[in-house]
Parts: structure tokens; C-alpha cells; sequence
């Protein structure tokens, strides 16, 4: 950035009257925990426009932030302010909540510091923090293959997301959670970034800008990439990802069936779980199997995700049973990579008395 002057003289100021030179200065810092106090491992903001104005509030020097954030100009005594230019988007941390070596020392309105009385040898600090952006972004089964986000569409785990730098370095690599979601956190704002995808085996990317930005795939398909610049705070995209022929983890389903001696509805303490009652299970395809409560009462399955609906066979019910949970049938939506309990299942005998042991002998 260019440095207009070696020495800045307030307005009325000579430089024969100016005996002794001073300092003003410091940093633009990321502010990654917004409290508007320079912490140990929050980086400075290069390449930041500072302007020096004095009293008259004339311009009297332009300079720019280095690769770690500080600036400096050499001044006469005389008064001036400072004025930080923030990048486009950019937002300003709190002023003035810390010591005044470690604050923000810009009005987050106006970019402004106050106006200072600089003494000969003086190096009064003045400090701005900018607040990072946040860039969030989803990849998802795009099983429809129309590049949109249905709602009955599955994220997808595990994918390796690359973040990389205007040099087109990787700076920051992260994983797809559970639900598809992922994140990067601590970025400057207005900087030039680039996410690339790593795609699984057998997978290829969705249509790219099919249609609403807020739900579409924003992935080039040949690169795997979309570039990105960001305001301060979190932004949702434009980052997402639909992946065609991506194979999805398996979903487990769990739940317990017991002999509810009294009726009400609620397994007490004494009141066991009935063993060898078939469960009939509805896969998201459409098929059918059966699962068997163990000893305990408990069941177990591992489907693909999706709908998926339970159904007590009753038939295998050893004795005259009556259902008093009312949940015989249950339907849950099971994500890929989760395990899903359903809702407990409770008979007793009809007439009331129970076996308090099984559904077979």
C-alpha cells in the first residue's frame, strides 16, 4: 500500500517548528471471538487502507496494513485521527472494552479513532478489530438429481472439504457432519476463498445453479469447486454441494417391547421385557424383514436410511395380550449414520395378570 509521506504535519505545523518526531500506529486484527480484545493467535489483517487526518480534518496521509495487520505514521506534534478503512462487508468489533494496547480503538459506525493530541515522542496505539466471517455449507444426496435440495433428501457425512487461499494453497481442511453440514470458521472478510470437494467413490456432482441459490448445488462439476467471498458474520453459502450416486451409510433402529402387568401404559421396574415377539420392519425401499426381541424385550435392525416403519406381528404374542401403548405400528424418518430408538411397546394380558416373562413360551 502506498505510504504518501515520510513525516506528517498537522495543518499549521512547519517542519522547522516540528522538533521531535512521533508514532501512531498499530494493527487491524481478525477478532475471532468478537470481544473486542486482541487475543494471543488472532491474526492481523494485511492490505487494510488507514488514512491520517488532523484537525482540520484534512487528509494528510494514506498508508496500508502490512501481512500481519500493523501500520505507522511519523508525525509533528499536533492533532489527528485515524480512519480505517474496512473491506467491503466487513464489520467492526466493539470499541474500546480493553486496555487501551489491546482494544479497538474505531467507532464501528464511521471507522473513525478520536481525535488525539500527539506529543514530541509520543506513540499513542490506536487499534481496530474487524470481526471474521464464517462460511457454512451443506453437501447432500441429491437422489432426485435435479440439483435442488428436496426435504426428504439426505446429507451426506464424511466428505473431505478443502478451504484454499487467493494463492490457491489449502489452508484449512474439514469433514461433512452427520446431517452434511460443514464450516469455516475465522475467515477475512471480503478475502477471495475457494472450497473444493473431494468426491467419494462412484459419486458425481449435481447440476450446478439449477435454481434457487439458497437450495441449489454451487459446485463446478469439472473442478469441484466454487469460489467464495464472505461479509463478517455467518453466511449460509453460496457453498452447497448435491453428490448423484453417493452411496449412504446404513441407519439402525432400536426400541423394546414389554408385559405392562398393570396396564398404564408405562414400564415400571418390576415389569420385564417380552422376549422372541417378531418385529416387522419397512425399509425405505419398500421391503419388509423381520427382527425378534431378545430376553430383555429389546430389538436391533440396521436398514438403509429413510422412511422406515415397525410393525408387532401379534401373532407371535404368546397368550390373549392387548396392546396399552397404542404404538404398535410406528413410522421414523432414520438418518444415515444415526441409530433410532423408537417409542416403547407395552401388552398385558387381556382381563388383566400377566405372564411377566415372554411372548413365547
Amino acid at each position: 500500500m502506498l505510504v504518501t509521506a515520510a513525516l506528517f504535519l498537522a495543518t499549521g505545523v512547519s517542519a522547522a517548528s516540528a522538533q521531535e518526531e512521533s508514532t501512531i500506529g498499530d494493527r487491524v486484527w481478525l477478532d475471532l471471538d468478537a470481544d473486542g480484545v486482541q487475543d494471543a493467535g488472532e491474526p492481523g489483517v494485511s492490505n487494510v487502507p488507514v488514512l491520517l487526518y488532523d484537525s482540520a480534518t484534512s487528509l494528510v496521509g494514506v498508508t496500508g496494513t502490512d501481512a500481519s495487520g500493523l501500520y505507522n505514521f511519523e508525525t509533528a506534534p499536533g492533532q489527528f485521527q485515524v480512519k480505517v478503512v474496512a473491506p467491503a462487508g466487513a464489520v467492526f468489533t466493539t470499541q474500546g472494552v480493553g486496555g487501551d494496547q489491546m482494544d479497538s480503538d474505531v467507532d464501528p459506525a464511521t471507522g473513525f479513532t478520536a481525535l488525539r493530541t500527539i506529543v514530541a515522542g509520543a506513540n499513542p496505539d490506536l487499534d481496530a478489530g474487524i470481526l471474521p466471517a464464517t462460511l457454512d455449507g451443506r453437501v447432500w444426496s441429491d437422489t432426485s438429481q435435479d440439483g435442488l435440495q428436496d426435504i426428504a433428501e439426505f446429507g451426506v457425512p464424511s466428505v473431505s472439504m478443502n478451504l484454499l487461499n487467493e494463492a490457491d494453497v489449502v489452508i484449512d481442511t474439514t469433514s461433512t457432519a452427520t446431517d452434511g453440514s460443514y464450516s469455516f470458521n475465522g475467515l477475512t472478510p471480503s478475502v477471495d476463498y475457494t472450497v473444493e470437494l473431494v468426491l467419494p467413490a462412484g459419486a458425481t456432482l449435481s447440476p450446478q445453479n439449477a435454481g434457487d441459490d439458497a437450495i441449489d448445488s454451487d459446485f463446478e462439476s469439472l473442478n469441484r469447486r466454487v469460489a467464495v467471498s464472505l461479509p463478517s458474520g455467518v453466511t449460509s453459502g453460496p457453498a452447497d454441494a448435491g453428490l448423484i450416486g453417493v452411496q449412504l451409510p446404513d441407519a439402525t433402529g432400536n426400541g423394546i417391547v414389554w408385559d405392562d402387568k398393570n396396564g398404564d401404559g408405562v414400564q415400571n421396574g418390576n415389569e420385564k421385557g417380552l422376549r422372541t415377539v417378531d418385529i416387522v420392519v419397512t425399509a425405505a425401499d419398500s421391503s419388509t424383514f423381520t427382527v425378534t426381541t431378545d430376553a430383555s424385550g429389546a430389538y436391533t435392525f440396521t436398514t438403509g436410511p429413510g422412511q422406515i416403519t415397525i410393525d408387532v406381528d401379534e401373532d407371535s404374542l404368546v397368550g390373549n395380550k392387548i396392546e396399552t401403548t397404542g404404538n404398535s405400528t410406528q413410522t421414523m424418518i432414520l438418518a444415515p449414520g444415526t441409530s433410532t430408538t423408537f417409542d416403547p411397546i407395552g401388552y398385558d394380558n387381556q382381563g388383566g395378570g400377566g405372564r411377566g416373562g415372554g411372548g413365547r413360551p
